[in-house]
């Protein structure tokens, strides 16, 4: 995402451009869960909170306006508006964007346990 700024904010051409940058492949939460636990070594599980659990649990870490806007988020992503991949990320650098599977490797040391 960094290159991409630069190559954005930098170079000629983009001005008014908004692009949609994304990985090569849609993942979800529970597929991410997945990844994170084979790369810790742990057996991890994904679990959907109810709407109300969400906004509960939310509320008591963020201010009302930023909890509501992580959850129509969710909800937005829950819908499908994260399912789809770009080649954005390519175009603009000359690279492919990296895997999840990837940045997870990178950072593994801020989800293992004192991370």
């Amino acid at each position: 995402m960094a290159e991409v700024a630069v190559r954005v904010l930098t170079e000629e051409g983009h001005a008014g451009c908004a692009y949609t940058l994304t990985g090569p492949e849609a993942v979800t939460a529970a597929g991410q869960t997945e990844q994170l636990g084979r790369l810790l070594g742990v057996r991890l599980r994904c679990e959907e909170f109810s709407l109300d659990q969400a906004r509960a649990a939310l509320a008591r870490r963020y201010p009302a306006l930023v909890a509501e806007a992580l959850l129509a988020s969710a909800q937005r992503q829950r819908a499908g508006a994260k399912a789809g991949v770009t080649d954005t990320v390519a175009a603009l650098t000359g690279r492919p964007a990296g895997t999840f599977s990837a940045w997870a490797r990178d950072h593994l040391a801020a989800f293992a346990p004192g991370g």
